[in-house]
């Protein structure tokens, strides 16, 4: 299998920061680095126990993809979300999901579909339903897929 650095093995630092890079944003997506909050190269190498050049590279390519923001000798800033992030990730999923449904319609199991006609005919009542207050980690993976 190919990876990032093609058919040759990468070097013991460009792993890292592979590694480092997986873990920094599972850790962003999940609000265990919370959005607004800034972090350091050594805070991370600390808490990953990985090498400070490879903490770098991850941190490099999550600002490439505007996750984070370099703060001259401070460290780095992790990107909150805001409502222009969310508004874009509906206007995705506007476009997205009309053609996901139309490619599913023709899979659809029809006792399936019998059991949740059965669900929806029971009706719906509110009071019902348990008071969910929205997460950080489930809004951060909705907008920030994997």
């Amino acid at each position: 299998m190919l990876d990032a650095c093609g058919p040759v093995q990468c070097d013991g630092e460009t792993r890292q920061g592979d590694i480092a890079f997986e873990m920094l944003r599972a850790d962003i997506v999940a609000c265990r680095i919370v959005p607004g909050s800034s972090v350091s190269e050594a805070e991370l190498a600390d808490r990953y126990k990985l090498g400070k050049a490879g903490i770098r590279r991850a941190l490099v390519r999550l600002s490439e993809r505007d996750w984070v923001q370099a703060l001259p000798r401070r460290g780095y800033l992790v990107k909150p979300i805001t409502l222009r992030d969310i508004g874009e990730i509906f206007g995705l999923r506007r476009m997205i999901e009309p053609a996901a449904v139309r490619f599913a319609a023709g899979r659809v199991d029809v006792n399936r579909l019998r059991q949740l006609d059965a669900i929806c005919g029971a009706g719906f009542v509110a009071a019902r339903l348990p008071v969910r207050r929205l997460s950080c980690r489930r809004t951060a993976s909705f907008i920030w897929p994997s």
